[in-house]
């Protein structure tokens, strides 16, 4: 049986985490409101590296062939303190993160253990499953062997099917899939048809959900997804970064203990289309 780490104790006592893809708010009687501020140019400001690579962020990655992505466990404390596990899924299909947050409320240890049941989880991961209890959310102390990914399609169909996740002309399919699966969080923006480069921003938050999907693209047929966090006045670190397809969609979920402003950037070349959606 895996020890915790006594730090992971400390931390706990004041982390304010939910279930993976919810931050614990009440869907019923939190309206959902739209930020029309969501998308901006990102003039004046700097986006500077990590001061550890992304390829040191980087706990792990799953590859997921039949899916034809991959997901990402992100180590966001090495950024800022009070960071958590950032998972950045890239693929065809509906986010596996919000799959497995809606149907277990899993923790990202649950996660990888499930997709990858014979590899070693990242000390990072169990430390993260512990703050959790602490917290309340309602996790067992050993790591709960959950369903992989094939189980997971069979077991969701038809309710919440693991299917091509929309990237329709108009954007409309595409958000109501996103506000689905991003959780129960209140606050959403999106940006529908975006070209060229584009920022579009979270306001400061413990929680938070991202969407990229391409639905027109020229060239080398893909966009460029980055995820980053606000570190100083008009300063934003580099989190991950991700080449997304035509058709194919990139999802970074993420809680931690203190609240932090993120922001997705598109990178396309003219001509090249993209919607955006956020949560938090």
């Amino acid at each position: 049986m895996h020890r915790f780490s006594s730090s992971a104790r400390f931390f706990s006592a004041v982390l304010a985490l939910g279930f993976v893809g919810c931050d614990g708010v009440d869907t019923d009687d939190a309206p959902e409101i739209f930020d029309d501020s969501f998308v901006q140019d990102g003039a004046g400001e700097f986006t500077q590296a990590p001061a550890a690579r992304p390829e040191a962020l980087l706990l792990a990655e799953i590859s997921l062939p039949n899916d034809g992505g991959s997901l990402r466990f992100i180590d966001e404390s090495r950024i800022y303190p009070g960071g958590g596990i950032g998972l950045f899924h890239t693929g065809s299909s509906r986010s596996l993160v919000a799959q497995y947050g809606e149907l277990y409320g899993a923790s990202p240890l649950e996660i990888f253990t499930a997709l990858a049941p014979d590899a070693d989880a990242p000390e990072r991961l169990f430390e993260d499953h512990e703050a959790r209890i602490a917290a309340g959310a309602g996790l067992d102390a050993e790591p709960r062997m959950l369903p992989g990914l094939d189980d997971l399609k069979a077991n969701v169909e038809p309710l919440l099917a693991i299917a091509e996740s929309p990237c329709d002309p108009a954007g409309t399919d595409y958000h109501a899939d996103f506000v689905i699966l991003d959780g129960s969080r209140a606050n959403h923006g999106h940006g529908w048809d975006q070209s060229g480069d584009t920022f579009a921003y979270t306001a400061a938050s413990t929680t938070r959900a991202l969407g990229l999907c391409v639905r027109q693209a020229v060239g080398a047929l893909t966009v460029r997804m980055n995820i980053e966090i606000e570190t100083g006045v008009n300063v934003w670190t580099l989190v991950d970064t991700a080449l997304i397809d035509v058709g194919d969609h990139g999802f970074y979920e993420s809680s931690g203990l203190s609240s932090a402003r993120y922001r997705v950037k598109g990178e396309g070349d003219v001509g090249e289309l993209y919607h955006l959606e956020g949560s938090w």
